[in-house]
């Protein structure tokens, strides 16, 4: 036991001493070549040219900075491992086919977690608000409008998202009843045509996006009688009131005169109007022009 401790000892002193032999920098660089070289380690260049890194030890450093920042361009990896961006880049490639953790994206490395954030933040956004612009989706997380539409499509899909991906914008379908409730009372309430603009510029809280859509699915669903034609809706009462007219006056003169039409609303193919109310009756006659 005596001789080991003895032999222990030396070896430390050893450790402290100095060498008196010193490597100039050219021979430490020829040496590092040669190994390099005889393929005993593939070592990379730095962006200083007065390192290398070991490549395997390259790999671990640009998956650490990955998870750490959980969102980095190649660009900011290239400067914090102070490695070309051409290394980075192949690396970065070889990477994200090896493990599907890992994604690229607009230039950009992102985790599936911090995808998986993403989704929670806009989810909440949305619900809170109703509807969000992916204008602003867009510019609040960097990405572009291409992507996130993809994006978001596949998480209402998966079930992830509580909405529905419009155009323009993601929307909740809380949001699209309660537009709903809001336009159809006002379609019932218009006896006479009334044209979209006109609603809108009335009632600023309609929203625009949704309007022809929410207005199609009342006619298509009987809440509403009507039709929708040329963005103007129609009250079917309206209709009726025309037909009613027209049969009155031919009942009553046995003949109509279509300039008295324009004071129902009917300006134009006035004979057609006509002659599609009659089709169905036992009125029969013919049109005499001036």
């Amino acid at each position: 036991m005596a001789d080991l401790n003895a032999l222990k000892n030396q070896f430390m002193a050893l450790q402290k001493n100095k060498s008196s032999f010193k490597l100039s920098e050219r021979t430490v660089v020829e040496i590092v070549m040669k190994i390099k070289d005889r393929g005993k380690v593939n070592l990379l260049h730095t962006t200083s040219g007065k390192e290398y890194v070991v490549d395997g030890k390259a790999n671990i450093e640009i998956i650490n900075e990955i998870k750490k920042r959980k969102r980095v361009t190649t660009f900011e990896l290239s400067s914090y491992l102070e490695l070309p961006i051409a290394t980075i880049e192949k690396k970065v490639d070889e990477l994200i086919k090896k493990n599907k953790n890992y994604l690229l994206i607009d230039g950009k490395i992102m985790t599936k977690d911090y995808l998986d954030k993403i989704t929670q933040e806009i989810n909440d956004l949305v619900n809170k608000q109703g509807s969000a612009s992916l204008a602003d989706i867009s510019n609040k997380y960097d990405l572009s409008i291409d992507f996130l539409k993809n994006f978001l499509k596949e998480k209402i899909t998966e079930g992830n998202l509580n909405a529905k991906l419009f155009p323009t914008r993601i929307i909740t379908d809380y949001y699209i009843q309660n537009q709903i409730k809001k336009i159809r009372p006002l379609l019932l309430a218009n006896v006479n045509p009334v044209s979209i603009s006109k609603l809108l510029s009335k009632h600023p809280d309609i929203d625009e996006l949704l309007i022809d859509q929410n207005i199609n699915n009342l006619i298509e669903s009987g809440q509403v009688k009507g039709s929708f034609l040329s963005n103007q809706y129609e009250n079917a009462l309206y209709s009726k009131a025309q037909e009613n007219y027209v049969l009155g006056e031919l009942n009553q003169n046995n003949f109509i005169d279509y300039s008295k039409l324009r004071n129902i609303g009917i300006r134009k193919n006035g004979e057609e109007f006509v002659q599609n109310i009659i089709k169905n009756t036992d009125v029969k006659g013919i049109f005499l022009k001036d």
